[in-house]
């Protein structure tokens, strides 16, 4: 694959969908870092972001990743500082309340044989990296195997390290956190601001989410005209029910199935036309495991109007 191709392919993974629900989280986590900022209370209000697999959390998550600042060095006095504006970490599955407060000593340069001393150090540490916010995607994982004494000490250590650094969260999970940490009122109290993605619903309608998503999809198609014998707007009911079909309304398996698309047209001849991508996108449409999440009753309304669809064309 050429260059100009692997860019092709790559620019549907930084492409932000801006649908109402994510450009609402993405605007509400921005308005809380401002207010925190300006408020310097002890204790800042912290963000907890809900919705299943494939509705755009981890998109979320790495896109104000590359938007806010990042890690940097700056001089200060004799010294050189280093500052770390936005802590971001996702939480692996074998996480446990130790090794996230490991993880944040180590980012931060302390050390923690004494808790007591080590929650002091990364206080300052904290301070001295103007660190605002610290973003955990799949929260959930520090939960572990869900047990009471599991979920005891994720709760005890998300409201302690809001208590003691003075830093707001902003979490990314599943549903199932709001059982595990909201429904303890000390951690409840420091998430005011809950937020939900979800996915989009089977509408067909111009100015739906779903298909003002699709639009912009064939729209970044439209950005390497070179390599492309022909771009044609695919946005046919056809089309676009079979799209639905294929991704259960996920705006991450709507991402991955035109990098899939395209990675594979290019495997042939080089060029995309409106016809190969069809022939394609139909070829990977029921047998792809792009997407398991999300279908719902939606789902089989789908598959019915292909059904019948294909029944009267006979």
């Amino acid at each position: 694959m050429t260059e100009s191709e692997q860019h092709a392919v790559s620019c549907f993974s930084g492409l932000v969908i801006r649908h109402p629900s994510f450009q609402h989280a993405y605007n509400r986590i921005l308005d809380v870092i401002e207010f925190n900022k300006i408020n310097q209370a002890p204790e800042p209000q912290s963000v907890l972001i809900l919705a299943e697999s494939g509705c755009g959390k981890t998109t979320l998550f790495e896109d104000l990743q590359n938007n806010l600042p990042g890690r940097h060095e700056v001089q200060e006095g004799i010294d050189m500082v280093t500052k770390i504006p936005f802590f971001s970490s996702a939480i692996p599955t074998d996480a446990t309340p130790n090794s996230m407060a490991q993880q944040l000593f180590a980012s931060m340069g302390v050390g923690d044989r004494n808790k007591h001393a080590a929650e002091q150090r990364i206080k300052n540490a904290l301070k001295k990296a103007g660190t605002q916010a610290i973003f955990y995607d799949e929260l959930n994982n520090i939960a572990g195997s869900k047990t009471p004494h599991k979920i005891s000490l994720a709760r005890g250590w998300l409201r302690d390290l809001i208590s003691s650094s003075g830093v707001m969260i902003v979490g990314f999970g599943l549903p199932e956190c709001e059982d595990i940490f909201l429904s303890e009122a000390q951690v409840h109290k420091r998430f005011p601001w809950i937020l939900s993605m979800e996915n989009f619903k089977f509408d067909l309608s111009p100015n739906s989410e779903f298909c003002v998503v699709v639009k912009t999809m064939e729209q970044a198609l439209g950005q390497f005209r070179d390599l492309y014998a022909s771009i044609e707007p695919r946005m046919n009911e056809s089309f676009l029910i079979s799209l639905y079909a294929t991704t259960g309304g996920s705006i991450n398996a709507l991402k991955k199935l035109y990098e899939g698309v395209q990675m594979e047209t290019f495997k042939g001849d080089h060029i995309l036309n409106t016809e190969k991508f069809s022939q394609v996108a139909d070829v990977m449409r029921f047998p792809s495991s792009i997407v398991r999440n999300g279908f719902r009753e939606d789902r089989q309304i789908c598959l019915n109007m292909i059904a019948n669809r294909q029944l009267h064309s006979h």
